[in-house]
């Protein structure tokens, strides 16, 4: 059976090992600001099933997160509840601004390139990584694409004209041959 929620869900961290003997763990935060995780509600993590994460205490620590899951109270326990992904709801990202993107709702669109007159397709968005100054868009030829290259292209208006999500590919200016 599918999970509907996990559809309609993305992950913001994972639990990434205990910390110490009293039932707290370490966190991976992937939100802009490594605290940032800890304003979602509700946190969800599938184990044997989706489960509510109550964390009732938690904090910035050696660059990541540190916290301590409602009634965890040793390492045994804490144990259990790693190397599992931490989820909320789409509904409950707060909503972008016009012409800004949560990455999850890049990953998977076509890269339709219109350059020098030509209109190629050049495969799918596969992630989005970050390069301090901007983001890249990590592309992948696939059998509909131009070829099988992998591309990188920088997700800046100088490139990027419009995404269509609703149609489901991103127009991008980019040689192909880059």
């Amino acid at each position: 059976m599918e999970c509907v929620f996990c559809q309609n869900s993305v992950v913001l961290g994972r639990i990434i090992s205990p910390y110490g003997v009293r039932g707290w763990v370490k966190i991976k935060s992937y939100t802009e600001e490594i605290e940032g995780l800890m304003s979602y509600q509700p946190l969800w993590v599938d184990k044997g099933g989706l489960k509510p994460l109550i964390i009732n205490h938690w904090q910035v620590h050696g660059g990541g997160l540190i916290a301590h899951i409602e009634g965890v109270n040793n390492r045994d326990k804490a144990s259990f509840w790693c190397k599992r992904d931490i989820l909320i709801g789409k509904n409950a990202l707060p909503m972008t601004p016009a012409d800004e993107y949560y990455w999850h709702e890049l990953i998977g669109l076509r890269i339709k390139s219109f350059y020098a007159g030509r209109d190629e397709d050049l495969g799918v968005v596969m992630s989005v990584l970050p390069t301090g100054s901007n983001d890249v868009l990590l592309v992948s030829g696939d059998q509909a694409s131009l070829d099988s290259r992998e591309r990188l292209i920088p997700f800046i208006k100088e490139y990027v004209s419009s995404v269509n999500q609703t149609h489901g590919y991103i127009q991008v200016n980019w040689d192909p041959a880059f």
